[in-house]
Order: structure tokens, then sequence, then C-alpha cells
């Protein structure tokens, strides 16, 4: 019986952020996403089942923390 294939995906990490509100040139109140192709790529094939790694290195800023503790609850 051979093992299920692994895909290792790396790349950066991008905190995204979108307006809550319709109009982005006045917008004050913003939500924010982990992002990145790689990251949304490892995300996309685990829920399609696939054993994935994603590979990245942070930053040491408020950004990064937001990035570990996003990607540990997807």
């Amino acid at each position: 019986m051979t093992s299920p294939p692994t895909v290792l995906t790396f790349g950066e990490a991008l905190v995204g952020y979108a307006s809550v509100e319709d109009n982005l040139r006045a917008a004050t109140q913003f939500t924010r996403f982990p992002g990145g192709a790689d990251l949304n790529v490892a995300v996309g094939l685990t829920r399609l089942g696939v054993r994935t790694i994603w590979a990245s290195v942070l930053g040491e800023d408020a950004h990064a923390d937001y990035m570990a503790d996003a990607v540990d609850q997807l």
C-alpha cells in the first residue's frame, strides 16, 4: 500500500485588510485575514484531503503574531 502524497508549499504570508464599509475611500473600519498564494493553496489542498505542509518565515511583529495564530486555527 502506498502512502498518500504530501504537498509542500512555501512562500511569504500576507495579512490582508478589507473594508467593512461600502466606500473604501472613506472607510475607517477594516477586517483582516491571512493570505498569500502559497498559504491559500495549502489550505485549499488540505480541505480537499491532501496532506499539506506550508513553510514560511514570519517576522517579529504584530502581523506575524496574528498570522501565526490564524494559521494555527486553520
